[in-house]
């Protein structure tokens, strides 16, 4: 196994787990979450989808999750600074 952390922002520590079987983990903050894709993907083809911790049991879920996600990010970020 082999762990690749992602620093992009000093308050979040994105981890990449490689397995040498080829299953790979995605997580945040300790929490199983990726935005492009499933949180988890094994050799087999079995995927899962992770926001923040929380499992989506399909795609489409995710997907609309993802969506609210980004717009709460949109709205709590949003141009104006107080």
């Amino acid at each position: 196994m082999f762990v690749r952390y992602v620093r992009n922002d000093p308050n979040l520590i994105k981890k990449i787990w490689f397995y040498g079987n080829s299953n790979i983990f995605w997580s945040l903050n300790g929490n199983l979450h990726r935005e492009d894709g499933p949180a988890i993907e094994m050799k087999t083809g079995y995927k899962e989808w992770y926001l923040e911790g929380k499992k989506y049991y399909t795609e489409q879920e995710y997907w609309k999750a993802l969506g609210n996600l980004k717009l709460r990010k949109t709205i709590h970020e949003g141009p104006y600074k107080f």
